[in-house]
């Protein structure tokens, strides 16, 4: 079966868990529900790693590795955090959940169309 089906999975679980987060007003009971979905298929980054490890030649692994965590790692800190702030700000709190929900949806289409087994 690989690795997609997980992946996609875990994409949809995470959008699930946003969109939970984004309709919660004021029940905690329904936040615990969020971090459950979360916890139940939070597995995208070890099935990532072993992807990009599965793809690189042996003597290129630990480079394509290297990279993969810079890049996922460094585009959150650089992007999601300035691109969340302004949206909150700008338009309430909700709506950083929902885009991350949209871009979660996309993530998990990418994975099952375009991503090669």
């Amino acid at each position: 079966y690989g690795r997609r089906p997980l992946m996609a999975w875990s994409a949809l679980g995470f959008m699930v868990t946003n969109l939970i987060q984004a309709r919660t007003k004021k029940s905690v009971a329904m936040l615990y529900v969020a971090d459950f979905v979360d916890g139940c298929s939070s597995c995208m980054l070890p099935l990532c790693q072993a992807y990009v490890a599965d793809c690189s030649p042996p003597s290129k692994r630990a480079t394509n590795l290297g990279i993969f965590q810079g890049l996922s790692a460094g585009c959150a800190f650089i992007l999601a955090f300035p691109i969340g702030g302004v949206l909150g700000a700008r338009f309430g709190p909700r709506v950083p959940l929902l885009v991350a929900a949209a871009m979660q949806l996309l993530n998990a289409a990418i994975i099952l169309l375009v991503t090669p087994e």
